[in-house]
């Protein structure tokens, strides 16, 4: 089972078995923000088991300011959202988070000629989340956008469901990356009927459960699957799926969500600019509603009727 700490204070396991107080990372972890990979200008160093990074790293946050005063040695960040400025002084373990001072383990340095910032407190000054995924050694800096926000709360279901799967920061909270797909292999979306805060997604042998959370998609669970006993009846029949015959699960990992009710399916086939769709109840009955033969997408979902 996978360990996922959300970072409410150090990042104390990227340094736990080296001892030295100020060094660049051996093992440079992985820094996801709003899911796409950041390659530093350099290394992140560590100190005291803090991370810390050129402040540019995180700059291009939605919604979010961050400058550099050399005049005044001072790092401010401002959530353009909440309107909450915070300011970090060069070498100053007091910080202030909009009105209120906090101590901090490690300030704002100049290293080798450059500005480096505490990541996590800094993220989390602009209304970020951050994640820290001890297995992979990987950072996850998710904040949504406003346009993002705006779809989510949108009258419209496909346009949320767009959103939740497409707009949406990703948290990968497993150990296990996404399995790479093959352009020809359908994708298969279930969402709850009339929802859009959770889904699963289908692809090749592999099945994923998503949740959305604050604006923010996290992967809690993946499975690969085949025919065994060890059967998901949400996907367990022979039609509206990728797969022929029954299937089951061969591995996992994280929490296998509990399927109730009934779910709509998106078979999205871009190759033929064709989805299929319909309804599975919670036994695995499929019902077919009909077909769309207008889409340019695997995430460009519609209106099904009667949901």
């Amino acid at each position: 089972m996978n360990k996922r700490q959300v970072l409410s204070g150090t990042l104390t396991a990227f340094l736990s078995l080296m001892p030295l107080t100020d060094v660049f990372a051996a093992n440079t972890p992985s820094i996801i923000v709003n899911s796409k990979a950041v390659k530093t200008e350099v290394i992140p160093i560590l100190k005291n088991g803090v991370t810390l990074v050129p402040v540019k790293t995180i700059s291009e946050l939605p919604n979010t300011t961050i400058s550099w005063d050399n005049a005044s040695k001072t790092v401010t960040v401002v959530n353009k959202i909440t309107l909450q400025t915070s300011t970090f002084k060069l070498n100053s373990k007091y910080v202030m988070i909009g009105n209120e001072r906090k101590e901090i383990q490690v300030p704002v340095s100049i290293i080798n000629g450059r500005v480096f910032v505490p990541l996590r407190v800094i993220s989390e000054a602009s209304g970020a989340v951050v994640v820290w995924e001890q297995q992979k050694q990987t950072v996850y800096i998710a904040k949504p956008t406003n346009q993002t926000i705006k779809d989510l709360e949108s009258s419209d279901l496909s346009v949320r469901r767009k959103a939740a799967v497409s707009g949406t920061p990703k948290v990968d909270a497993l150990t296990s990356p996404s399995a790479d797909r093959k352009v020809n292999n359908n994708d298969v979306f279930y969402f709850p009927k009339g929802e859009s805060n959770q889904y699963f997604y289908l692809y090749g042998d592999v099945i994923e459960y998503h949740q959305i959370k604050n604006n923010i998609d996290y992967k809690t669970w993946q499975a690969n699957i085949g025919s065994s006993n060890d059967s998901i009846q949400l996907i367990n029949n022979k039609e509206g799926l990728a797969f022929k015959g029954n299937v089951g699960v061969l591995s996992e990992e994280g929490i296998r969500p509990k399927v109730t009710g009934e779910y709509v399916y998106y078979n999205m086939n871009i190759m033929g600019g064709i989805a299929r769709y319909g309804l599975v109840n919670s036994e695995g009955k499929v019902t077919e509603l009909g077909m769309n033969d207008d889409i340019t997408s695997i995430k460009d979902f519609f209106i099904i009727p009667n949901e």
